[in-house]
């Protein structure tokens, strides 16, 4: 079967084996980053301001080629191909979920190149292996006035610059040191003019956890530190906590198969444990739904870049 416009984008092609068995779902993820490519290669995008900067051309690629080495031959079972746009946006694997990709799916795998990692060499690792992503939205209402005279407004500014401090404290002071935590204010946006105190600050920020039980409370934690410390600070605070994608844990078996494949088809020497990382990936989601594996293949030039 082959249904395509899945979630979107998407592409899910079940591959029939003849024999009755179990669904294996592999998965690539295929979408592109609003970066002007100026690499100069002769695959680079033809598109202005579109670019496949996380190498996700790749793994489509790398999915068609499975298809072709698959289609024809007899085997147990189905294995579902799952075309997933909008990873970047942390939305096409949810969009994918509702529209029935996994359904039946007993097992899932994907992987990711790493250009860090030499080409010709694998990286795999047990339990959790990425972090989650939420993003933070926060608005700081103060009162507009001159700069000149600031004792008559309530600056937002100087109450966004200790709210961005003391998130920080969440981490450092709040959180266990072996629990990896990063928040992140990655914009600020406010004012017009130099000599002008404005109204509000926007915020927004990105928060990544490698523990679900840390993820389920942070949430809290962030609320309380900027509410309080807009409170000091005569500003009203709005907080915006917006959970994305979870913690990506491996199922230990399907990694021992993947491991197994891997020392079959490229040797035991060419496979690397993977370090954790905090970036996030939203393959987790078919993960929070059935057993899986994601790995990472090679695809640097250094055969000394181990992970």
């Amino acid at each position: 079967s082959f249904r395509t416009g899945v979630g979107g984008h998407g592409i899910i092609a079940d591959v029939y084996g003849g024999t009755p068995g179990r669904t294996i779902a592999l998965r690539a993820d295929m979408d592109a980053l609003p970066i002007q490519e100026e690499t100069g290669l002769e695959y680079a995008s033809s598109r202005p301001g579109v670019m496949h900067a996380c190498g996700h051309d790749a793994h489509t690629a790398i999915l068609i080629g499975a298809a072709r080495l698959i289609v024809g031959r007899k085997f147990v079972g189905t294995i579902r191909l799952l075309f997933q746009s909008a990873e970047e946006i942390n939305a096409g694997a949810k969009a994918m979920i509702e529209a029935g990709a996994l359904d039946g799916v007993d097992e899932i795998y994907g992987l990711h190149n790493l250009p860090t990692l030499a080409a010709g060499e694998a990286a795999t690792g047990y339990g959790a292996q990425m972090g989650s992503v939420d993003r933070l939205e926060i608005t700081l209402e103060g009162k507009g006035g001159h700069g000149a005279i600031p004792d008559q407004s309530i600056d937002p500014i100087v109450c966004a610059s200790a709210v961005i401090m003391s998130l920080q404290t969440a981490v450092s002071r709040e959180i266990s040191p072996f629990n990896p935590v990063v928040i992140t204010i990655g914009s600020i946006h406010a004012g017009e003019a130099n000599n002008v105190i404005p109204n509000s600050v926007e915020l927004t920020g990105t928060v990544r956890t490698f523990n679900p039980d840390v993820r389920d409370s942070i949430s809290n934690l962030i609320l309380r530190l900027v509410e309080r410390t807009a409170e000091a600070y005569r500003c009203k605070a709005l907080v915006q906590y917006i959970p994305q994608v979870p913690v990506l844990v491996n199922d230990e078996g399907c990694v021992q198969h993947v491991e197994a494949v891997i020392d079959r088809m490229i040797g035991r020497p060419r496979r690397i444990t993977a370090n954790p990382t905090l970036a996030g990936e939203d393959f987790s989601l078919y993960l929070e739904r059935v057993p899986g594996c994601f790995f990472w293949l090679g695809s640097g030039p250094h055969t000394d870049a181990h992970l």
